[in-house]
């Protein structure tokens, strides 16, 4: 732990204010996301000018139960620096957990509590600190395999911005539609600060690390030994980690230079299902004219697999409901855009309204 720095990012004040009001709300009660959202409705009161908290985010600390942490936002510099605050009772020990951490005071607040509160840097860059906390501390942020769920899989995109549609759609649906591809800490950390705990996959991409939850494998029907080359690499990483050895395989065959059959989609899913490599997900190439759709859908049904299809960004409301109908709402939607509208590719999908 570092001492106290001449100019603090945040008021020290408004810090002790903060741990007040989670002490009044949170201490000795089981921190649930009820709890959380009535300590949030509470935050407003405090009229904190130097930093904005993020309330979904809160948690207790895995050893000392009186100990939590919260992550923030620093307001009025030029932009904004996201911390983690570790409020501690004065009396607890200090962390071992975050050694760089920032001392940004030892008070006593409005109730009488006795606090030290310290600020660890905690933007997406910060890949020590974010794993810890995901880690160590709430590992309920953890991403996890998607297996047969449904998603939108969303891209070039926001991912703070997507988990707050990914929430609007399972309070309206009951579906959790949650799957990022982006690189792992930038998601880790959004769904730390958007206090997303209902699960989530994240892809790699073209980036095997052990890390992540799906790997998409591009190939044709003539490379597929590769598939199986790659596919067993990617099992003796996840053996190596501590969390979700299993992950989602998804074989994308949209490379090919003309639009999949049924024949083709066949051949390839049965090649590696009989070698002991069935794909979660399989991407075939669906081209504009997707009327094969259903007779597609049917085939990957048949091999327990979800259907990916890539979004043009031209798609209507009727095709959209296509696709819902025609994969029996055991879809892998790819959506790429920061203005895609999620709310509405996901009502359109599973045939809800979601505003």
């Amino acid at each position: 732990m570092t001492s106290i720095p001449l100019i603090l990012p945040l008021k020290a004040s408004e810090a002790a204010a903060l741990a007040d009001l989670v002490y009044q709300q949170v201490e000795d009660r089981r921190l649930t996301d009820d709890l959380r959202h009535r300590f949030a409705a509470r935050v407003p009161a405090l009229e904190l000018k130097t930093f904005a908290p993020f309330p979904g985010s809160l948690q207790q600390d895995p050893i000392h139960p009186s100990t939590y942490y919260i992550a923030v936002d620093t307001r009025g510099g030029e932009t904004a620096q996201p911390l983690l605050l570790r409020i501690a009772r004065e009396s607890s020990p200090a962390s071992g957990l975050f050694p760089g951490s920032m001392l940004i005071g030892r008070m006593r607040t409005s109730g009488g509590r006795e606090v030290v509160i310290n600020a660890i840097p905690f933007a997406a860059a910060d890949h020590s600190d974010v794993s810890t906390f995901a880690e160590k501390v709430d590992r309920a942020f953890l991403p996890r395999p998607q297996g047969s769920q449904p998603a939108i899989s969303v891209s070039d995109r926001n991912p703070e911005a997507a988990f707050g549609d990914f929430r609007a759609i399972l309070k309206a649906a009951q579906v959790n539609l949650a799957s990022l591809e982006c690189p792992y800490h930038t998601g880790l950390w959004a769904a730390i600060r958007a206090g997303w705990r209902e699960g989530y996959n994240l892809g790699a991409g073209p980036i095997v690390a052990a890390e992540y939850t799906k790997f998409t494998i591009e190939a044709s029907s003539q490379t597929l030994p590769a598939v199986v080359e790659l596919h067993d690499h990617i099992t003796k990483l996840k053996a190596g980690q501590d969390s979700w050895k299993q992950f989602d395989f998804e074989l994308s065959l949209a490379g090919s230079e003309t639009p999949a059959t049924a024949e083709e989609l066949r051949f390839c899913l049965d090649w590696l299902k009989t070698r002991g490599r069935p794909p979660q997900l399989v991407e075939p190439n669906l081209g504009r004219d997707r009327h094969r759709l259903a007779e597609l859908g049917e085939v990957a049904r048949h091999f327990n697999a979800i259907l990916s299809v890539r979004a043009r960004g031209d798609e209507q409301e009727a095709e959209l409901e296509e696709i819902g109908r025609a994969t029996g709402g055991r879809f892998n939607y790819k959506v790429s855009g920061r203005n895609a509208d999620l709310r509405w590719i996901a009502s359109c999908l599973l045939g809800t309204s979601i505003s």
